[in-house]
């Protein structure tokens, strides 16, 4: 899938290294997927599309892999930027469990209750 483009700052170059500024390349692609998660027999695969109104795109696949359905998971919005990594996020049953960071850097773990 097409990324987001660079901003501003990607562009004048916000890396430096021995006083030298790189510039961060282009991408052509991104990974759609996200991360990958398991309940009982499924796999939701967590897709890069999201809407703060709606939440996150989750496709939902079989244990063979096959296509089954697609829904958005509307989460807080502090926990929908880390949904997208798997060492912050994990499934169990019935509850999603994610680390969130505030800005003065804490960790916190959050339990989510899912009705599906």
């Amino acid at each position: 899938m097409k990324p987001e483009p660079l901003t501003g700052i990607d562009k004048i170059g916000n890396i430096r290294i021995g006083g030298k500024r790189y510039i961060r390349p282009e991408q052509k692609y991104q990974n759609d997927v996200k991360t990958i998660l398991t309940r009982d027999n499924e796999i939701w695969a967590v897709t890069s599309t999201a809407d703060e109104s709606k939440g996150v795109l989750i496709d939902v696949f079989d244990d063979r892999g096959i296509y089954q359905d697609r829904f958005y998971l509307k989460l807080p919005r502090s926990a929908l930027h880390y949904i997208g990594y798997p060492r912050y996020c994990a499934l169990d049953g019935d509850f999603l469990w994610i680390v969130e960071q505030d800005d003065d850097d804490i960790c916190t773990i959050k339990k989510y209750r899912l009705v599906i």
